[in-house]
């Protein structure tokens, strides 16, 4: 009848101060025991009322320990179905050999569960643990095929910032994992990582979107809470809001050059906190977040949590990691703080903070804010009309873009045409309707496009076919050129210089300085009122425009002490922004008079479209 009784009812730390087993980093193992930070993590793994854990960490708080102590619960206490997933195949197979495996055989309760590891044998390899409820699945994130015909209850996401942007055809590796997971109802997701840099780390970006809690400390001297903080030197430094209200922190400090000397200081009664105090208050450490709080070993919910959908964020950063004491912190500080490379690295790994890179960017949010109604399809400073086509591998994207005086600018229209541009053989027939379209001017008069550019980088010879068809010089394919130094388009001579150089027969693309066009679109963008150089953007334009719009960075990294600027993607898309290019580049290689009336500029246009015969509004 032993068989047949239930377990007793444990929480997942108890569990784990039951039976866990640590791995140290020597391979050997010993007894667990729960540190009290690490206590509500491991408990939020069976709260019917969490479905996500996303986890903010610093190097050495035990995030990896945690996951070995919650798949020991999940195999031996609550059965279920496991999928542990790390950033590449080699970083599976060593968790699974160092860490996965050696737990395993440290328990006698998971020894007897899971079968003995044999050469040919399937029950036990280095990506599959069998058991009853199970099994347990070790996959990377950068092999989406290895996801498929799976499902688990339980998710277990090691290092995620070290996860690529996409999927491929699968979307983001976030995504495909929750759709192995959301037919069991009582899933769960936990997410956890040392952050990377602030607009592309995936776990700030999970935490943020999350009813994020903080680890609260009490004073050893008036027994007030607070909670641990770092001033970075020459940053602003935010206050921590939860429920509406700021809440008190302890900065670490220290006397220059002598990290000997640090301290934590009480923002209540400012008693100076040092290491000798450090277990004891380790031990009473509690959390509070926006919607939940775990107080003497047990969680409580606010009302506002469920609208959460059920997602917990824990910050827990170099405060709360068991063996660092304040003089170490300030140390290593003192140390990484000379070199950006050592000091981002310090931020992100031992604060367990985002990076913010130096650079250049602009907030989609911001732009959003920034529509305004057009009174026509083209407002009334606009006298010139560029289109900007970028060709993706099921579409053709394309921008029209009005200009004024001092390259102020309107964006007319904005359309994507479905299709398989590799397999079309005469893009002319799909695309002539839009490229023939005229637009109402406010004056009353129907514009059309003058200029056309074309991203020559995707289907290279087919773009080349499409400007050939097209016969005309108002067509203008467009080859990027990453280099700094390269200017957005060329110059009349330097472009007539090269033209000379290749043979007629030869494809010709126009080049365009990647860097340079990114920069000024951007510099466009950053132009907060309306005249030269404004960026007009209708109210119809939906929220993903501005998002491809502004989906890259210019950043400043180090490499070997040597600063260089680097473009960084912050989303997977940014159809927006090259065809924005495009339409630039066109209309500086055009080089129309934007300083000329309504209709001069169209005559001119016309002048330079001799082939252009029909003009239709086509289709909207």
């Amino acid at each position: 009848m032993s068989a047949l009784t239930p377990p007793p009812e444990m929480t997942v730390s108890e569990h784990a101060d039951a039976y866990g087993h640590l791995i140290t980093g020597t391979g050997r193992s010993r007894r667990w025991k729960t540190r009290e930070p690490q206590r509500a993590i491991l408990d939020a793994f069976d709260q019917p009322e969490i479905h996500e854990i996303n986890v903010i960490k610093s190097s050495r708080f035990g995030w990896s320990s945690i996951l070995m102590q919650a798949m020991d619960y999940f195999i031996s206490h609550d059965p279920s179905k496991i999928l542990m997933v790390q950033p590449r195949g080699k970083d599976a197979e060593e968790w699974s050999k160092e860490q996965v495996q050696p737990t395993i055989d440290a328990s006698k309760i998971l020894s007897s569960l899971v079968p003995k590891q044999r050469q040919g044998g399937s029950g036990n390899t280095i990506d599959n643990k069998e058991y009853p409820g199970g099994p347990l699945r070790l996959r990377a994130s950068n092999s989406p095929d290895g996801f498929r015909r799976y499902d688990a209850r339980v998710a277990m996401n090691d290092e995620v910032d070290a996860y690529p942007m996409s999927a491929g055809k699968e979307g983001d590796v976030i995504s495909l994992i929750y759709s192995r997971v959301q037919d069991s109802w009582n899933y769960i997701v936990a997410n956890g990582s040392t952050p990377t840099e602030e607009d592309i780390s995936l776990i700030a970006r999970l935490v943020a979107d999350s009813s994020t809690g903080y680890p609260f400390l009490r004073c050893p001297h008036c027994g007030d809470p607070h909670i641990r903080t770092f001033e970075i030197p020459g940053e602003e430094n935010q206050p921590i809001i939860i429920r509406g209200e700021e809440q008190p922190v302890s900065p670490l400090i220290w006397d220059d050059g002598a990290p000997e000397t640090a301290c934590y200081v009480c923002p209540s009664c400012g008693g100076q906190i040092t290491q000798k105090h450090h277990a004891k208050m380790m031990d009473s450490c509690f959390w509070v977040g926006e919607h939940w709080e775990y107080i003497d070993r047990k969680f409580k919910f606010l009302p506002g949590f469920r609208a959460r959908m059920g997602f917990a964020g824990i910050w827990a950063g170099y405060v709360v990691s068991p063996n660092t004491t304040p003089a170490n912190i300030a140390d290593r500080w003192e140390r990484d703080a000379k070199s950006p490379e050592s000091k981002k690295a310090a931020v992100n790994t031992m604060l367990g903070r985002v990076w913010r890179e130096p650079g250049e960017e602009i907030r989609s949010d911001a732009l959003y804010r920034r529509r305004e109604p057009f009174a026509a399809d083209v407002p009334i400073g606009a006298v010139y009309l560029s289109m900007g086509i970028d060709v993706q591998g099921n579409r053709w994207e394309f921008e029209v873009v009005g200009w004024g005086s001092g390259e102020e600018s309107w964006s007319v229209d904005y359309q994507i045409v479905a299709g398989d541009p590799s397999q079309e053989d005469d893009w002319w027939e799909i695309l002539r309707p839009y490229l023939l379209d005229t637009y109402r001017h406010e004056s009353g008069i129907d514009i059309p496009i003058s200029v056309v550019g074309i991203d020559h980088g995707f289907l290279g010879k087919r773009v080349d076919a499409f400007v050939k068809r097209m016969a005309t010089t108002s067509v203008m394919a467009f080859k990027g050129v990453g280099s700094e130094g390269v200017p957005f388009v060329e110059s009349a001579e330097a472009r007539l210089r090269r033209l000379r150089r290749q043979k007629a027969s030869r494809s010709r693309p126009e080049i365009l300085g990647d860097h340079e066009a990114k920069l000024t679109v951007l510099k466009r963008l950053a132009v907060k009122e309306p005249g030269p150089g404004y960026c007009h953007i209708p109210d119809d334009r939906d929220r993903s425009w501005f998002e491809q719009l502004t989906a890259e960075k210019l950043v400043t990294k180090y490499r070997h002490m040597r600063p260089y600027r680097e473009w960084v993607m912050l989303q997977p898309r940014n159809e927006a922004l090259d065809c924005r290019k495009m339409a630039y580049a066109a209309m500086l290689l055009a080089s129309p008079d934007l300083n000329a009336s309504l209709g001069e500029s169209i005559s001119m246009g016309s002048q330079s479209k001799q082939n252009r015969r029909v003009r239709n509004r086509g289709l909207r």
